[in-house]
């Protein structure tokens, strides 16, 4: 009897090849052409994204991306891929560790046809969003299974839940950040994470007008299931709780708007001018992000310094995100084997 592996499918949203304009352009083509990141009619979408995002939006964002470009490349699929060569040492060769990136290099149709040489005949696919969002969850995942759905042996697949309250993810933030917080001795601790337009948060069946127009999520203050905006605030709650900050300590905001339609309130902006007019020593940090990108890079550590800083900012520290430390690995790890726990492998003759 020969055992079958297990295929670990790290799945992320990905990045630009290049900083480029061309390449800025190719990908966001891609990535903005997907109805759950602009919920519009095809040809509209269509219009919108080639006719007016892209052509306004490629010079700027490879300026953008150049600036936190390293030698490795992008900084998101650098570190992405060594979580899965440290993921692949740990679980050893009874598994196979790929990463798949839904709209950039090294795409899902690799990684699936890795798992098919090597007679992969259960998958685990975890996609690397603390909070659950239709923009990131769902979007890799249902490009996940598009590629997957080609393939005349498809495996016995499980897709990982959100892990934002996982002890083990909890614990790897705080051991990333404590000694930076007590070196830095901040006024305030910001937690920033990527905004969503409300008309998106209104389609969960957790959310309702009535949660929306609240102060925070009323499912998330039951510690109930909750939408994407429920799941940042508990992520907040929850990571400032490990690390011992008291509730006047920290605030939340969200980022990267796009449009003018509503999205979540406050806005990072508005907070850096508020806490920037206060004076305040800030540290700020995304747990919506595993890895570091251009939204936390240059948006919040380049631009989101500077207009800190001019409103009147002490001073400022971006702590990083857990990218490939050894303690996010671990995390990782604990999180697969009880995602597979129950799961039984299938043999083959």
């Amino acid at each position: 009897m020969k055992q079958s592996k297990t295929g670990i499918l790290l799945l992320q949203v990905g990045s630009p090849d290049r900083p480029t304009a061309w390449s800025v352009a190719r990908y966001l083509r891609r990535f903005l052409g997907d109805p759950r990141l602009i919920d519009l009619p095809a040809p509209l979408r269509w219009i919108l994204v080639n006719l007016i995002i892209v052509p306004f939006r490629s010079f700027r964002s490879a300026k953008a991306y150049a600036k936190i470009w390293t030698d490795k490349g992008s900084p998101l699929v650098a570190y992405t891929l060594e979580v899965g060569e440290g993921l692949q040492k740990r679980l050893g060769d009874s598994f196979v560790v790929q990463v798949g990136m839904a709209f950039g290099q090294p795409g899902i149709k690799e990684g699936v046809r890795a798992f098919q040489e090597h007679q992969v005949d259960r998958l685990l696919a975890v996609p690397l969003f603390p909070q659950n969002s239709s923009a990131t969850t769902a979007s890799t995942t249902a490009e996940a299974m598009q590629e997957l759905i080609r393939q005349w042996d498809f495996p016995s697949l499980r897709v990982a839940a959100p892990f934002y309250n996982r002890p083990e993810f909890l614990d790897a933030w705080r051991s990333l950040i404590e000694d930076e917080l007590r070196s830095f001795q901040p006024d305030h601790v910001l937690f920033s994470f990527h905004s969503m337009p409300l008309s998106h948060l209104a389609k969960s069946r957790h959310c309702s007008q009535n949660c929306l127009a609240a102060p925070r999520c009323q499912h998330a203050e039951r510690q109930e299931s909750s939408c994407y905006r429920g799941e940042a605030e508990r992520s907040a709650e929850l990571i400032a709780e490990v690390c011992g900050l008291d509730r006047a300590q920290w605030s939340l905001s969200y980022q990267s708007r796009l449009g003018r339609q509503a999205w979540l309130e406050p806005s990072t902006a508005d907070a850096f001018h508020r806490l920037g007019n206060q004076g305040k020593r800030l540290a700020v940090l995304s747990p919506g992000f595993t890895t570091d990108c251009l939204e936390t890079l240059e948006e919040l550590g380049i631009e989101g310094r500077d207009e800190f800083m001019a409103a009147g900012g002490q001073d400022f520290l971006l702590l990083p995100c857990l990218n490939a430390d050894p303690r996010w690995i671990d995390a990782l790890e604990a999180i697969c084997y009880q995602e597979l726990k129950g799961w039984s492998p299938h043999h083959e003759c």
